[in-house]
């Protein structure tokens, strides 16, 4: 009769954990799933697509959910809001941060588009520019406000992540981009992890899909140097099929975009959960501009929600080109790590016309 009792204890404990582990780590919130899509026929290049067949053999390791959806997280009115904030302080970009990679992209890249960005630190300067400008009183007062709100969206977005994935999180980067017409972001993954091949002699080297256009006209790779430990950059393609060849490490220097100090959103350290506000919707505000995650997840635009999950390779993402309008959204990355606060390397060049 004891060990009936022990069992009949035993499997409530076992209940109750099973219920805790599946409850919404966001009660208060309405959960949403992804579409499912074939995202290998919108990558061309052959370094992206052993990024996601390797990505895929990655997540098939995690036994924990790493990929949230949540709809209406905010109102659109408060889409709004940030639209109009954006459309009228801003910095530019000619959309020459983000490489295109898949055939059509190039196609639509041909003319160059330009895309507004904003973050807080932008704000906080344009407050202490305008304080003793009295034409810019209005402005002045205006931007007072927002940054208030900048601050209460990041909490809300900093609590739904952190409950997530039940850890204490900090913002690492954060800014609003919106997108024109041929705006794209290339197949990469936001956390430190690179590709390695191993060839035939057992010789390492780290697969560099990405290319940056040097002042001079001379091309070379985004990462060109690496640490020492038999490990280099490759400079011609790898043309290896066997999956086998390859596999996902982390590097043992970090390696920081250029500017120093500033961050692509790709490759680092500390980029470990990324979170992302839709602020505008495909079909009402913008044509295409889908979001790829993974092998077969696809997201498209809603204004008000929210796509959280994990920086490493078993989110490769993508966002294919926008055709018309403009796609907008609220981008936040969180580190459990320590670690220096990084703008966006579009704000490096502060080139903003006010």
């Amino acid at each position: 009769m004891n060990k009936l009792y022990l069992t009949i204890i035993l499997l409530i404990f076992y209940y109750v954990f099973k219920m805790n582990e599946n409850r919404d780590p966001n009660p208060k919130l309405t959960q949403d799933k992804f579409d499912k899509s074939n995202n290998l026929k919108y990558v061309t290049e052959f370094p992206r697509i052993i990024m996601l067949l390797k990505g895929e053999e990655f997540s098939r390791k995690i036994k924990d959910k790493h990929r949230f959806l949540y709809k209406n997280v905010i109102s659109n009115d408060e889409c709004d809001y940030w639209k109009k904030l954006i459309n009228k302080y801003h910095v530019t970009d000619n959309n020459q941060t983000y490489e295109p990679d898949y055939k059509n992209d190039q196609e639509r890249l041909k003319n160059t588009s330009v895309s507004f960005a904003l973050d807080q630190i932008h704000i906080k300067d344009l407050i202490e520019k305008y304080k003793t400008e009295k034409k810019k009183i209005n402005e002045f007062n205006e931007l007072k406000i927002a940054n208030n709100k900048f601050n209460e969206i990041v909490l809300k977005m900093k609590k739904y992540t952190e409950n997530c994935y039940k850890k204490k999180l900090r913002l690492h980067s954060c800014n609003i981009i919106s997108g024109n017409n041929k705006f794209t972001i290339p197949c990469h993954i936001d956390g430190l992890f690179k590709l390695q091949y191993t060839d035939n002699n057992d010789k390492k080297f780290i697969v560099l899909p990405s290319q940056t256009p040097l002042i001079d006209g001379k091309i070379i790779h985004f990462f060109e140097k690496m640490n020492d430990n038999n490990l280099s950059s490759i400079l011609n393609p790898v043309i290896s099929r066997k999956l086998s060849d390859y596999e996902w490490i982390i590097p043992t220097d970090q390696v920081f975009p250029q500017p120093f100090g500033f961050t692509g959103g790709q490759n680092d350290l500390y980029h470990t959960i990324s979170c992302i506000l839709y602020l505008s919707s495909q079909g009402e505000d913008f044509e295409d501009g889908e979001l790829l995650i993974g092998l077969d997840n696809i997201l498209k635009p809603k204004k008000g929600n929210v796509a959280i999950f994990t920086g490493g390779p078993e989110n490769v993402h993508k966002v294919l080109p926008v055709s018309s309008g403009k796609r907008t959204t609220f981008l936040f990355w969180f580190s459990e790590l320590d670690g220096p606060y990084l703008r966006n390397r579009i704000f490096s060049k502060e080139n903003s016309k006010i």
